[in-house]
């Protein structure tokens, strides 16, 4: 028999560099993540400040608080005084302008029905309704009515 010889072993590999010796953009793939990085970063700082520069109440026109109690604003019967004309505005009796103020509705025994704020014709917040005796249903979204 002939004897069988085991292979060498093989000499080892050198060490890798100590990282305190070697700079971590020097490496061209860690570079690019580098770079992704900053890239990224600015893009989404740019789109924050895009963003919010953008953003605001003052775009969304709505009628401004000129009076923060409808009792305050001018008042007008809404049965008898004003009437929706066919562009959907209010307007008071034989007048051109659209109305703004607060349209007031009344039950038959002369307690208030509803009140709604109107501002340059059109209807807006909530429409305040109260039953025959005077007890305030609540404020509702004039969608919200039953016919």
């Amino acid at each position: 028999m002939a004897e069988e010889k085991f292979p060498d072993i093989p000499e080892p590999p050198e060490p890798p560099e100590p990282l305190e010796s070697r700079s971590l953009l020097a490496d061209r793939s860690n570079l690019r993540i580098a770079l992704w990085w900053i890239a990224g970063l600015v893009s989404l700082v740019t789109i924050i400040i895009l963003m919010t520069s953008q953003c605001g109440i003052e775009r969304l026109n709505l009628p401004g608080p000129t009076t923060a109690d409808p009792a305050d604003l001018p008042a007008a019967d809404q049965d008898t005084e004003l009437e929706l004309r066919k562009d959907q505005l209010w307007y008071k009796l034989g007048e051109d302008k659209p109305f703004s103020g607060a349209a007031v509705s009344r039950h038959p025994n002369g307690k208030m029905k509803s009140r709604t704020k109107i501002k340059e014709g059109a209807a807006y917040g909530l429409i305040e309704q109260w039953d025959a005796n005077g007890s305030l249903l609540g404020p509702r979204f004039k969608d919200e009515f039953e016919p």
